[in-house]
């Protein structure tokens, strides 16, 4: 996604409102008001979103720069997609050399870092909930990372339920948290 296109999602998960309805004149009163409100919320947060940082020393860069901006947490979407410069190793070694650069910037300026990975395709046709061998490349990602979680839907008598279920919680318990996703907004909200 682009910057622009994630600022207008925070906007949509804040205000609650789908910024659809502007697009299809179909937005009310009250709609403006919340979007309005909602962008008077993200102007007051220290937000940097950068979109074109692909490869791993520019991430590094980039975040550097935050952190002496004063960024508290960096959140890289999706780890599979960054790339190295002439790197002849395989995926699963340069996976190794990011998810350890990561960990070395998060412990070096004691700051929280998040990133989103891709899983395989093994949880879903086997229709279970996903573990940690079934995220792609794993071994370096689960042995680097503090905390893991999956987002797994459900469907059942009461609808659909998206649960957050923590699989590696170096400073806490494993489990689950049930969250009702709202798709055209979004956003999820806790059950």
């Amino acid at each position: 996604m682009t910057g622009p296109e994630i600022y207008d999602r925070l906007i949509s998960i804040i205000s609650r409102v789908n910024l659809r309805k502007f697009q299809d004149q179909t937005a009310t009163d009250e709609d403006f008001e919340n979007v309005a409100a909602a962008r008077t919320v993200l102007r007051s947060v220290p937000l940097q979103i950068t979109d074109r940082a692909l490869r791993l020393p520019d991430i590094l860069a980039v975040s550097e720069k935050a952190i002496r901006d004063g960024a508290r947490l960096i959140v890289l979407d999706y780890i599979q997609k960054v790339t190295m410069p002439i790197n002849r190793d395989n995926r699963s070694t340069v996976i190794g050399y990011i998810t350890g650069a990561l960990k070395d910037l998060a412990m070096r300026h004691e700051i929280s870092v998040l990133a989103a990975a891709q899983i395989n395709r093994e949880a879903e046709k086997e229709e279970r909930p996903p573990i940690l061998a079934d995220l792609r490349e794993s071994g370096s990602i689960e042995q680097d990372a503090d905390f893991v979680a999956f987002l797994h839907e459900t469907t059942g008598n009461n609808g659909s339920v998206t649960d957050l279920i923590i699989r590696k919680n170096r400073s806490g318990p494993e489990g689950r948290i049930p969250f009702r996703f709202n798709k055209p907004i979004f956003r999820f909200d806790e059950i």
